[in-house]
């Protein structure tokens, strides 16, 4: 084996103690058993039974990735980004932990670590959509609007019907002030879910930018009686 692989900014030396990707029987069962305690929220049950395989199988790269999921879902986030850290050293081609250890550290507000991961796994499975959405949310919270426009967009090509990256994409073209086509983004959003609040909202805060008052003065009322919370904005 041999040779470096660089992914996500880190360099990785292939062949230096990497999981061989055997696998236990016994290792293979209670990792079944922890996703189906993960699945029906039983967080503890899934921790147990994700340590008990890794006894049987300890460099398994998708029980540490399940164990690191378990620590991201209980806020644990230190523990979740060690358990990743070592999903990725041992298995530096497996993308699900690239893009888990991207929504680790952007609950750690670390943009710059979470972009990097998100840019990894994308370069391991280029056709991944909810990490495509990922990585445009960081890109415009970095104030990088074009790119994540690009990135929703790409999203949007290959499946159109993906209400959550068109909501993306509005948001994204509202803060580049493209007001009227993130309208139609939004409408488009609505078209397919009428109950979407925060839709409703944005459209009428994007409505007010077009001078579209008493259009807007509708959405933000219909918004309010959808979530009580999403008052009108200040005049």
């Amino acid at each position: 084996m041999g040779g470096v692989l660089l992914l996500a900014g880190i360099v990785f030396a292939q062949g230096t103690g990497e999981w061989d990707g055997r696998i236990s029987p016994q290792a293979e069962e209670h990792h079944r058993l922890g996703l189906a305690a993960m699945a029906r929220g039983d967080m503890k049950t899934a921790l147990r039974e994700l340590r008990l395989g890794l006894k049987y199988t300890p460099k398994a790269v998708p029980l540490h990735n399940s164990l690191g999921e378990v620590y991201l879902a209980t806020g644990e986030i230190d523990k979740a980004v060690v358990a990743f850290r070592k999903a990725i050293a041992l298995g530096p081609l497996f993308a699900p932990a690239y893009g888990n250890m991207g929504r680790a550290l952007e609950r750690r507000r670390d943009l710059v670590g979470a972009r990097d991961f998100y840019e990894g796994a994308l370069r391991l499975r280029p056709d991944w959509p909810e990490i495509r959405c990922a990585l445009g949310s960081v890109l415009r919270a970095e104030g990088n609007y074009a790119a994540a426009r690009r990135e929703f967009e790409t999203v949007l090509k290959s499946d159109p019907e993906r209400t959550e990256a068109r909501f993306q994409l509005g948001l994204t073209l509202y803060a580049l002030r493209d007001y009227a086509q993130a309208a139609t983004e939004f409408r488009k959003v609505l078209g397919a879910l009428p109950d979407h609040a925060h839709a409703r909202y944005q459209l009428g805060l994007t409505l007010r930018r077009l001078g579209q008052h008493a259009r807007a003065a509708e959405e933000f009322e219909k918004a309010h009686k959808l979530d009580p919370t999403l008052e009108p904005p200040a005049e």
